[in-house]
């Protein structure tokens, strides 16, 4: 421990203190806050897979099919 960082034991103290108080209350509310987006992001694709369609960035979109040929098939378009 450096003489200069801690001039007395109170600043080590305080500092102690400070460093388990942000460890206890800050973390596990940013853990459930993560958490928390990373289960809504995986509902969204979950849901996306099984309408059967793809995720885009203007939300669900389902495949065409179209009828050619005497068979059915996916419209790449």
């Amino acid at each position: 421990m450096s003489n200069l960082i801690f001039q007395n034991k109170l600043s080590f103290t305080l500092t102690l203190l400070a460093a388990i108080g942000l460890g206890v209350f800050l973390l596990p509310i940013v853990l459930f806050l993560w958490l928390t987006m990373m289960m809504f992001i995986g509902l969204n694709v979950l849901i996306a897979k099984l309408r059967g369609g793809t995720l885009t960035g203007n939300g669900f979109k389902k495949p065409k099919y179209a009828f050619y040929k005497g068979k059915i098939e996916k419209v790449i378009n």
